[in-house]
């Protein structure tokens, strides 16, 4: 069963508390640093596929406990299914980027078959995920979870928003990569979609009150080929329907796992 993360508030708050250096002088990062990736090989078996994983936690880096959570789940699905995971810790702001891009050409250097080179990420890290496909033809597919994907949409609408959460993320937004249409550019999943050559997969919550579906509907307006799943929503009184950002029921679940198996077996087809 998908684990119940830290409510999104308390990640949200975490984040902030790493900026302000918790203590320091504002505008601070945290100094915490990065964990080592943490990597499983299918057993008794060829590896069929890499699959990259980045944690989210509103680009506020080091996060060595999301980093494990997601060698769990989606990571335990895919070694079954014969792909080697990794996953990674990231610095804050643009400098988890780098760690992404830094574990791709580590992943292409020691690759020795044939198999699809793919991200996973969620929220933020699902953002880096689709930058980095963007610079790395290498990348043949992305899976993002409660993705923002529009930048400067993002902070258009975070200060009038009715959720606080959301004009949090949105002050993330503008702290780490800066507000204008140029600062933005390099930034903007939406815009570099042309620049994507890899298979794009985007997945939400039916009630993510942080990225409505908005974002998903953009970068398929740009990216056409890309599929979209919306995850049936649980019972947001229950704990154990917690999901990234949401809620998410049994079905749901299903959804999630189906989607996920779905695209990387064309992955694997198209290789």
């Amino acid at each position: 069963m998908r684990r119940s993360p830290i409510p999104l508030a308390a990640v949200l708050l975490a984040a902030v508390l790493m900026v302000a250096g918790c203590g320091n002088d504002a505008g601070q990062v945290s100094k915490a640093p990065v964990a080592a990736p943490i990597t499983a090989d299918p057993t008794g078996g060829r590896v069929r596929g890499t699959m990259i994983m980045v944690h989210g936690g509103g680009w506020a880096g080091h996060d060595a406990h999301a980093q494990q959570l997601l060698m769990e789940i989606p990571g335990r699905n895919l070694l079954d299914r014969g792909w080697r995971v990794v996953s990674i810790d990231t610095k804050e702001g643009e400098g988890g980027l780098q760690n992404v891009l830094d574990t791709v050409d580590n992943e292409i250097a020691r690759k020795t078959g044939n198999g699809p080179m793919c991200l996973y990420g969620e929220s933020s890290g699902a953002h880096l995920a689709l930058v980095a496909a963007a610079r790395r033809r290498a990348v043949d597919c992305v899976i993002g979870l409660g993705t923002p994907t529009d930048l400067p949409l993002y902070e258009s609408e975070g200060p009038t928003s009715r959720e606080p959460q959301v004009r949090q993320v949105a002050g993330q937004i503008k702290m780490f990569f800066g507000s204008t249409s140029a600062e933005l550019a390099r930034w903007n999943p939406v815009g570099l979609a042309s620049s994507i050559r890899a298979d794009v997969l985007l997945m939400r919550e039916g009630d993510d009150p942080i990225v409505s579906q908005a974002y998903a509907a953009r970068f398929k307006a740009a990216s056409p080929g890309t599929d979209v799943v919306e995850l049936e929503a649980g019972d947001p009184a229950q704990a154990s329907t917690r999901f990234v950002h949401g809620t998410i029921s049994a079905g749901g679940r299903r959804q999630y796992a189906a989607a996920i198996d779905a695209f990387i077996a064309r992955a694997l087809e198209a290789r």
